[in-house]
């Protein structure tokens, strides 16, 4: 975890983003919509349709609002990093690198998580056997929930805001 110094606001984005590089170098994306490959997560075709619809909302004008409504530690929108990032909502979120967590104590314990990370990982750890079922329930949902993960690899951090409200917000924009 970064601590927040506010004498170097600049270090923490410096170092997050050399790390988003690193890791989207060694997870050998080359530049296309689908997650990795090799793990039980990135195979499963629920998720992927899940990858798939979220990508296709952040195409929409309204849906891209999310990245102006939300801001990172130091209050910039996070469209500003995607800016600086060259990066368009869609391409980033086919960097990002989603782990298959579903041994991790987190899926045990918490009933409602189907997923998390932290503020600037681009390592998404997904409950998969939850987040299936809850695709198989509600592909919106499930799409909004890959989302709120994204905004969380651009800097959001959580309460505040609440972690309903964020899906409430993506959900809005983004489509039921």
């Amino acid at each position: 975890m970064f601590s927040r110094r506010r004498s170097w606001p600049g270090a923490a984005v410096l170092l997050a983003e050399a790390f988003f590089l690193l890791a989207r170098a060694s997870a050998g994306y080359g530049g296309t919509n689908a997650p990795p490959t090799g793990t039980k997560l990135a195979t499963h075709p629920a998720f992927r349709l899940a990858v798939r619809f979220a990508a296709e909302r952040v195409e929409q004008p309204l849906c891209r609002a999310i990245y102006a409504d939300f801001v990172d530690g130091a209050g910039r929108p996070l469209r500003e990093r995607l800016e600086r990032l060259h990066l368009s909502p869609a391409e980033h979120l086919a960097r990002l690198v989603f782990e298959d967590g579903d041994r991790d104590p987190l899926c045990h314990e918490a009933n409602d998580v189907i997923a998390y990370t932290s503020p600037l990982s681009p390592i998404v750890r997904v409950c998969t056997s939850r987040f299936v079922r809850t695709m198989h329930k509600s592909p919106p949902f499930a799409a909004a929930s890959v989302l709120h993960e994204q905004l969380h690899t651009l800097g959001l951090g959580e309460n505040p805001p609440k972690p309903e409200e964020i899906t409430e917000r993506v959900l809005a924009l983004c489509g039921r």
